[in-house]
């Protein structure tokens, strides 16, 4: 499932979100968290939904060893309640979340760790583990989310979308984006036969729509992400 959100919408987002004290990243957090809360119908659901974000972990890497593989990719995981209607509560608690998380020096430890692991015991043999427990069907993460940036390209129109594998192991739906000419590009991916095609269908149109509603004026947001939720919790 692809899809495009407009730079105009993008630029009003990223305005709020200054105004909200978090970033647009942390707003892709909660629109996907948001978003699997009413798909998987757990708006009730005193369990906390458990988001992957993508980091770009090269920044922790020691490049000044050989002896170290310095991973050039990682994530970080974000634990939030099922958000209701305060779209903006629920991205400033995940950027609280990554704040900690870099503050706390996790990042190169979490870089060390991964290098020790892949190289001592076969990390990678984890993903074959995973897929195959039985209780999660490799499902590790609720949901997740992945932005690859931003970038500027001499085209009138460019079309660009990313994606990796999660046939194995990962998010039961995942969201990945990337800000091509001031516009956000979106993919969205889930694993079949586990999730259904139609479930991918409603949280891709419950995130755009929680990012276009949370570009609008604070007193029109409140009304409209509402209106999103019950809506799509309604019985059908």
């Amino acid at each position: 499932t692809f899809a495009v959100v407009e730079r105009d919408v993008v630029d009003a987002l990223r305005d709020t979100a200054r105004r909200e004290r978090t970033t647009v990243g942390s707003a892709l957090v909660a629109a996907a968290a948001g978003a699997f809360a009413a798909v998987a119908a757990a708006a009730d659901n005193k369990k906390k939904i458990k988001v992957l974000q993508s980091l770009d972990m090269r920044r922790f890497g020691d490049y000044s060893s050989r002896d170290e593989l310095s991973c050039q990719a990682g994530s970080f995981d974000v634990l939030l309640a099922a958000p209701a209607s305060d779209f903006w509560a629920t991205a400033r608690e995940a950027s609280a979340q990554l704040e900690t998380f870099l503050e706390s020096d996790f990042g190169p430890h979490s870089v060390r760790v991964f290098d020790w692991a892949t190289d001592a015991m076969e990390m990678t043999r984890l993903v074959e583990l995973e897929a195959d427990n039985p209780l999660t069907l490799g499902r590790a993460y609720a949901c997740g989310v992945s932005n690859a940036g931003v970038y500027h390209l001499d085209a009138p129109r460019p079309q660009v979308y990313y994606a990796t594998s999660i046939a194995y192991s990962g998010s039961a739906l995942q969201a990945y984006v990337v800000t091509v000419n001031g516009a956000l590009h979106c993919c969205f991916e889930a694993p079949t036969p586990v999730v259904p095609p139609a479930a991918l269908r409603d949280f891709a149109d419950l995130f755009l729509r929680a990012l276009r509603l949370a570009a609008r004026p604070t007193t029109q947001q409140a009304t409209g992400l509402t209106r999103t939720l019950a809506t799509s919790l309604a019985p059908r």
